[in-house]
């Protein structure tokens, strides 16, 4: 499948579709503003636009490749 998802803002629940999503095979873009208004941060990949290093360990787990 080669569709494009684009998801507007990457709170917890954006980020948990997403990675349903990405494990059903779709393309996903997630969109962010430059200082996100997250609750659950920790869970959320609005927080990678903060912390560079979250980004990586959550495309780790969700199994993405570089």
């Amino acid at each position: 499948m080669n569709r494009l998802i684009i998801i507007k803002g990457g709170g917890d629940l954006a980020t948990g579709i997403a990675q349903r999503l990405h494990q059903s095979r779709f393309k996903v873009v997630i969109t962010e503003l430059p200082a996100p208004t997250v609750v659950r941060r920790t869970v959320a990949f609005a927080q990678a636009v903060m912390m560079d290093r979250l980004l990586l360990m959550l495309l780790l787990h969700m199994g993405v490749e570089r």
